[in-house]
């Protein structure tokens, strides 16, 4: 019995390694997205309030400041795309939309989920199922699908 469980154990192993270790290929993983778009959001905040005189960056210029992870400046990190949109109009407030998702569409590996925040959700990130795009105006920065992560789904 005891070696049944052993092997049982080898064989559980072997696949999660098998499944997250693979050499040059990257796998999106939710954790690491939320933590990426966190640090994201804190640095448009660090750059509007220093060096962007209430402005916001692109992904390239917050990593020319150091504020992000270099790895950050071509969209592309660990398996996923990131999107960032920084926009100052004459008489508005300047806006950023910052978005994550797959670049793979393998859902089995890779999940199906597009991560969004922008500068009026503050440190929050929502979650949005697939690749649907959150749906937001000049006038009302409250995405209008998906939730904030860690907000329990109602059960279908």
């Amino acid at each position: 019995m005891k070696q049944l469980l052993l092997w049982l154990f080898v064989i559980i192993l072997f696949y999660t390694c098998s499944q997250v270790i693979r050499p040059g290929i990257f796998i999106c993983r939710d954790e690491n997205v939320i933590s990426d778009m966190q640090n994201i959001t804190k640095a448009e905040v660090i750059y509007s309030l220093t060096k962007g005189r209430g402005q916001f960056a692109d992904l390239a210029t917050l990593a020319e400041v150091e504020l992000i992870d270099p790895a950050f400046a071509s969209g592309e990190r660990d398996g996923c795309l990131f999107v960032l949109k920084a926009e100052a109009m004459p008489g508005r407030r300047a806006v950023y939309e910052v978005s994550a998702k797959p670049k793979s569409a393998d859902e089995l590996r890779t999940g199906n989920h597009t991560f969004y925040s922008n500068e009026t959700v503050g440190p929050e990130i929502y979650e949005l199922e697939g690749t649907e795009q959150p749906r937001v105006t000049m006038e009302d920065r409250e995405p209008k699908v998906g939730l904030p992560v860690g907000t329990a789904r109602k059960p279908s």
